[in-house]
């Protein structure tokens, strides 16, 4: 992962803002699989709530691109399982 990525300020304070309200957690990031151990250990050294995270399957030329087609799929699971969509909130860098 090279250096250690950085931490906005107030970040963890939001994430645990959603989830204190009851909000599943879903981190979605553009590293291949090979680094879960090291995303969840970095996620888990800067105090972010548990959650699911969402890899790519493999190298992907544009994280940009696997993170928005993920989303979309979510939208559209989260409209077939009847949810109002106003339930789902995406906070972005």
């Amino acid at each position: 992962m090279g250096s250690d990525p950085k931490v906005r300020a107030g970040a963890v304070d939001v994430v645990r803002f959603w989830q204190d309200l009851g909000y599943l957690i879903v981190y979605v990031t553009g590293r291949p699989d090979m680094q879960k151990q090291r995303v969840v250990a970095w996620l888990s050294q800067h105090n972010f709530p548990h959650g699911i995270v969402s890899f790519c399957d493999g190298l992907v030329h544009d994280p940009l691109r696997h993170k928005a087609n993920f989303l979309k799929s979510l939208i559209g699971e989260v409209r077939e399982a009847g949810m109002d969509l106003r339930q789902l909130q995406c906070l972005a860098k």
